[in-house]
């Protein structure tokens, strides 16, 4: 699920570092798996302070530590890709995507960034040096990717997977459903999918109030591809019929109780996950009204700049003249 992998890839490059380090309080509030690129017009922005977890933690740590504790900082904010881990066994929740949840995390990746500036680069050894310069790859990208936020085309089948296909794909292809207790957790979840889509909402209302619309054609494209993903009604839903796929075989699970687990997740999906993809549609609908025909990033008041750094992030080149 989304820069999860990245997050690995640290880990694997620091695992050689040593250190014990704790693993993450799986039950803490999660932020966004994904955040994706997005602008650099808003980088003078004045912003309302945003409390952030405290790092004071990892002060003084040796930098293995550092690097082991910092990352399960990060990953215990995503409990839908701890799950897909097998490393979630928490209440039943879904990461936050809400634009406080991005503000907070872009807040504690400024923070690990001024504890990683805190150690003396040239005191450590060759490996750790490398995982230095990873992780700090890592977050100032982050960062970065907070800057260019409203950038980013939230719904865009165009992208490889749109967001809300992402979400639907969690509970088809990657939520787990071998016990009871995973049906128990399935329907817990799909039951919070609508406050998930209220607030990519949230973030599509955010970007527009900055100017930043995406193209009609995306927007067009992206609505036609929610639909497929989602189904066209509660009983023909992809949400309905994984369940009732993966379920059918569950001995662990009593059929009156499988009947008890779909009478509650078709209630949810016609009384909160349908109306709540029902408005996205409805915002989409209208934005379509003001959205450029332009399809590039050039159409908006920053978005050369914005441009330059997404071809950074993909390519890890320098900026390119035309």
């Amino acid at each position: 699920m989304k820069r999860l992998l990245v997050l690995l890839l640290i880990l694997f490059l620091l695992a050689g570092c040593g250190g014990e380090a704790s693993q993450p309080d799986l039950d803490a509030p999660a932020a966004d798996e994904g955040k994706m690129e997005e602008p650099s017009s808003q980088d003078e922005e004045v912003e309302e302070p945003v409390p952030a977890l405290d790092t004071s933690a990892l002060e003084g740590l040796p930098i293995g530590d550092f690097f082991e504790e910092a990352y399960y900082m990060l990953l215990a904010r995503d409990p839908e890709g701890l799950l897909e881990l097998g490393m979630y066994d928490g209440p039943p929740v879904l990461t936050d995507i809400s634009a406080a949840a991005l503000a907070e995390e872009n807040q504690i990746y400024l923070q690990l960034l001024d504890r990683l500036h805190e150690y003396d680069f040239d005191s450590l050894s060759d490996s750790e040096q490398i995982s230095y310069l990873v992780f700090e790859y890592y977050l100032e990208r982050e960062i970065q990717i907070y800057q260019d936020r409203h950038f980013v085309y939230l719904v865009n089948s165009m992208a490889v997977r749109s967001k809300p296909q992402l979400y639907i794909m969690f509970f088809t292809d990657s939520h787990p459903m071998v016990s009871a207790q995973d049906a128990e957790d399935y329907v817990a979840r799909v039951k919070l999918l609508d406050e998930k889509i209220d607030q990519l909402i949230e973030r599509i209302e955010e970007a527009a109030e900055a100017g930043i619309i995406a193209p009609r054609i995306v927007l067009d494209y992206g609505r036609m591809e929610v639909k497929d993903y989602l189904g066209r009604s509660p009983r023909t839903s992809s949400l309905w019929g994984a369940f009732q796929e993966k379920t059918a075989p569950m001995s662990s699970l009593e059929p009156a109780r499988r009947g008890e687990l779909a009478e509650e997740l078709l209630a949810a999906l016609e009384d909160e996950v349908f109306p709540a993809f029902g408005r996205l549609d409805d915002l989409l609908e209208e934005l379509i009204e003001q959205a450029p025909g332009a399809v590039g990033l050039y159409a908006f008041p920053g978005g050369d700049e914005a441009y330059q750094h997404t071809l950074g992030r993909f390519t890890t080149t320098g900026p390119v003249s035309y």
